[in-house]
């Protein structure tokens, strides 16, 4: 990115970059609630196993699934922000703009889930799960903004 000297290594652009930074601070501060320790660059870029909080031992699968949307998600949009930066030569997408993109293709997601690819009993455990990440505040505020956002309408 024009500006930055920093050598392009996997780490900084994914993870130590200015954007990227500041978009991992946001996501790594609404799963903090669900994980022992907080998330390294190793755990997001090894896509890594990561201990859950004794209260989310019976949704164990659940929050896995969750946290790896979340962090595929994070790494395509600041992989797709550098490339329009780099090849159409755009400037960076500012922090919260990129977060409430990250934050809709995740709740995109998570409908998925819930529509097609869930029992009823994972359904219920997204929702607890969900509803726990809703009083973090940046998760949240975007919920409060999109009411329904990670709701799917029942069939008819």
């Amino acid at each position: 990115r024009e500006g930055c000297n920093a050598i392009e290594s996997d780490q900084h652009l994914f993870f130590d970059c200015t954007l990227a930074l500041g978009l991992w601070r946001h996501v790594l501060d609404i799963v903090r609630m669900l994980f022992k320790h907080k998330p390294t660059w190793l755990d997001i870029a090894l896509a890594r196993e990561m201990h859950v909080r004794d209260e989310w031992t019976d949704h164990e699968v659940i929050v896995a699934d969750v946290w790896h949307v979340l962090r595929s998600v994070t790494l395509h949009f600041v992989w797709s922000d550098r490339n329009r930066c780099l090849f159409d030569g755009r400037q960076p997408t500012p922090t919260l703009a990129a977060l409430q993109v990250i934050l809709m293709t995740f709740a995109a997601h998570i409908r998925y889930f819930l529509r097609r690819l869930y029992t009823p009993d994972e359904q219920d455990q997204l929702r607890e799960v969900l509803k726990r990440l809703a009083t973090q505040s940046t998760f949240g505020d975007f919920v409060d903004r999109h009411p329904g956002v990670t709701s799917v309408r029942e069939a008819a």
